[in-house]
């Protein structure tokens, strides 16, 4: 949990330096803002997949999420699948929330 909202930070702050203009530091951000939330993300993954009161659907979810991560910032890097990555940290992000409602209602 704490990686992820070390993650919220570094977000919000390499929005104010665009790529074109500030290229090593928005680069720098963008993979330490990655690194943390990918890296809070497995972890989460792996203690649903190992509690056996959630379904094995949130972390295999998760680790696919992270797969696509891990294939747009280390193999391709365009700007399609910077989309396909940033939309599917949203939909997982989505998807916890509405688990997590369900649970505490």
């Amino acid at each position: 949990m704490i990686l992820y909202i070390i993650s919220v930070p570094i977000g919000i702050i390499f929005a104010f330096y665009p790529g074109d203009i500030y290229p090593e530091i928005h680069d720098r951000l963008t993979f330490s803002y990655y690194l943390f939330i990918l890296s809070s993300i497995f972890i989460f993954s792996l203690a649903m997949y190992f509690n056996q009161s959630h379904e094995n659907y949130y972390a295999t979810l998760g680790i696919v999420i992270l797969l696509i991560a891990l294939f747009h910032i280390f193999l391709v890097r365009n700007a399609f699948l910077q989309k396909i990555t940033v939309y599917s940290l949203i939909l997982w992000c989505l998807i916890q929330s509405v688990k997590l409602k369900k649970i505490n209602d």
